[in-house]
């Protein structure tokens, strides 16, 4: 067996990240009861806690919630979203890694957002908690996968070298799917807001788009109800997307 983990900031890339892997990659969804994950893969938090959060992966505190599990025969992928990942890492990071069986992880990577900050500046302040757990990282670069065990990432959304986020790779993504929909999207925070960066524009513009789809609804609750609507093979014509891909299947093959 072999597991390997990619972080993420949000919830909703959690979801996103999980499906552009399903869509573009022989990796498939893991839907069943948790009792079937590997042991390595699972803990169990002591009673008492709330019960659909009891089971999660080796995180040290139950908050964190589950993580989404993909599956390609006898290979595990772990996707799991941390706010503020460089931050909760320097917290639980020895912790998480004291925890892991040897030899049980092939991978771990993070996917973080540069947004206004320069991107080795991003790359810059994550190594120096990378560097504590895996001392072969201490000067990563973004976008770079240094050899293990573990093998060890970083990717700086959108492309490591651009200011901006993972969400102008999900605008671009949908835009593949549903041109129209992204148009009409842009064209309205156009109109009601002036001089946003463009990270934060690629955000409402998600957020107005999945309004449409569930109004009232997150962005990771309108991904995850529909998600034909934003994913499909159309993704391999997004560069970026097919890029993440590639730095995911870098961590795992």
């Amino acid at each position: 067996m072999s597991w390997s983990i990619v972080l993420c900031e949000g919830a909703h890339e959690e979801v996103a990240l999980s499906n552009i892997i399903t869509v573009l990659t022989h990796w498939e969804p893991f839907e069943g009861h948790p009792d079937e994950l590997p042991e390595a893969l699972r803990v169990v938090y002591p009673e008492p806690m709330v019960p659909k959060i009891r089971w999660a992966s080796r995180w040290s505190h139950p908050s964190v919630g589950p993580s989404t599990y993909l599956r390609r025969d006898n290979d595990w992928l772990e996707i799991k979203s941390l706010q503020g990942v460089t931050s909760v890492l320097g917290t639980i990071g020895t912790r998480f890694m004291e925890s892991v069986p040897d030899g049980a992880l092939r991978g771990f990577g993070a996917l973080v957002d540069a947004d206004e900050v320069e991107v080795q500046e991003r790359a810059q302040a994550f190594s120096a908690t990378y560097g504590e757990l895996f001392p072969q990282t201490a000067n990563i670069l973004a976008g770079q996968v240094v050899a293990g065990p573990p093998r060890v990432g970083l990717w700086v959304a959108p492309n490591n070298l651009d200011g901006g986020s993972f969400d102008r790779i999900l605008v671009e993504s949908c835009r593949q799917i549903r041109p129209d929909v992204v148009q009409r999207a842009e064209a309205y925070v156009d109109s009601v807001t002036a001089g946003w960066t463009t990270w934060r524009r690629d955000k409402a513009v998600l957020g107005a788009i999945a309004q449409k789809d569930q109004p009232g609804a997150s962005l990771w609750v309108a991904m995850s109800k529909v998600p034909a609507r934003w994913f499909s093979a159309g993704l391999a014509d997004v560069p970026e997307v097919e890029a993440v891909a590639g730095f995911v299947a870098a961590l795992c093959d």
